[in-house]
């Protein structure tokens, strides 16, 4: 188990590495989640909350929160790609949580692909959170020799005593100054930009192109993103 601690930053970053060692038979690993954090039971009155994103194609990260119950609750993704069906976050708080108050407790999978964020509730009321790859596709073999080794994807944990708020400006933080790529030299901030799709939809066509532009810049954008084709066949 690998953890990051970053000394400008409220956060700590967890992954696995599992190896193998001899040789013979190769190992199937069917699981492995990215971090696995138990928490005590809540006190009366402050009972745990699950906080997820979730939506669809123009109504992308919708706030989602409910109570946790005894069991298993979860989210995840089987599509090949975690989507703005269900992003790979998830919060932990007792109680709703509050913009400027209150405990929250985040963990955030850096992967895009196929994921399960799961929380589990014992009838003592102690919760079990894992986040990683979802297990239910996931097959990876770790070769015949020694030395073959599986490395999951990074999860960042971030905690604040300050609601949501403290929360946001901690992931915002860490995110623009060390997962963002930098901007390029040639700007020294990143450029404004203007995209066409909400202008043309479908319908774009090389004099849209010229006629946007020309606004464009002369409203002061720099940068022109030609918005079309990812819907498949077109005229």
């Amino acid at each position: 188990l690998l953890y990051t601690v970053y000394e400008d930053f409220d956060v700590v970053v967890r992954r696995a590495v599992v190896g193998r060692k001899g040789s013979g038979v190769c190992p199937v690993l069917r699981s492995c989640m990215s971090v696995t954090t138990d928490f005590e039971a809540a006190p009366p009155g402050g009972e745990w909350h699950m906080t997820s994103l979730a939506g669809c194609y123009e109504r992308e990260r919708q706030v989602l929160t409910r109570p946790v119950t005894q069991g298993v609750s979860s989210i995840g993704s089987r599509r090949g790609l975690s989507s703005h069906q269900h992003n790979p976050f998830l919060l932990l708080s007792q109680g709703p949580p509050s913009e400027v108050s209150g405990e929250c407790f985040a963990f955030h999978l850096v992967y895009s692909g196929n994921f399960l964020a799961e929380v589990e509730q014992s009838e003592s009321g102690r919760l079990r959170c894992s986040v990683g790859i979802h297990p239910s596709t996931f097959a990876w073999h770790l070769g015949e020799d020694e030395g073959g080794i599986f490395e999951t994807p990074e999860v960042v944990l971030c905690w604040s005593g300050q609601g949501l708020g403290g929360l946001s400006r901690g992931l915002h933080a860490v995110y623009r100054q060390l997962l963002l790529p930098p901007v390029p030299r040639r700007w020294g901030r990143r450029p404004v930009v203007c995209n066409t799709w909400e202008a043309c939809y479908f319908g774009v066509t090389a004099a849209d192109v010229l006629r946007i532009g020309k606004s464009a810049a002369a409203m002061g954008m720099e940068v022109l993103l030609l918005d079309d084709g990812w819907f498949g066949k077109r005229d």
